[in-house]
């Protein structure tokens, strides 16, 4: 069949939302046009926040550095204020998708998060 406009529809969408229960998009622009972070919210565990390119690493968080070819780098800042402020409020873990020594600490495969 391929793709087709039935079955290849966007619906755009601006600010925070809520995907599904508990599956948030965290809007924090700066780095590029349109950048989202994401929340996962459990039943039998604490919140875990994907902070995608909003901060590449923990240590470009807590120092609020980012990389030079930010688009918006006030708004990136304002962005990584808006990630440490919820995950404070939700005592949320932090996952990054640049930092090798966190990574190392990520469940995978069969030790996944529940």
């Amino acid at each position: 069949m391929g793709t087709t406009k039935a079955n290849s529809t966007f619906e755009g969408i601006e600010g925070d939302i809520e995907l599904a229960k508990g599956v948030h998009l965290i809007a924090t622009p700066g780095h590029s046009i349109g950048h989202y972070s994401l929340m996962v919210e459990f039943a039998a565990r604490k919140p875990i926040i994907f902070t995608i390119d909003v901060a590449y690493r923990r240590k470009s968080l807590e120092t609020l550095c980012q990389a030079s070819f930010h688009i918006d780098p006030v708004a990136g800042v304002a962005s990584m204020r808006k990630i440490q402020k919820l995950a404070e409020d939700k005592e949320a873990e932090l996952l990054f998708s640049h930092d090798m020594e966190n990574l190392q600490t990520y469940r995978t495969g069969t030790q996944f998060y529940a």
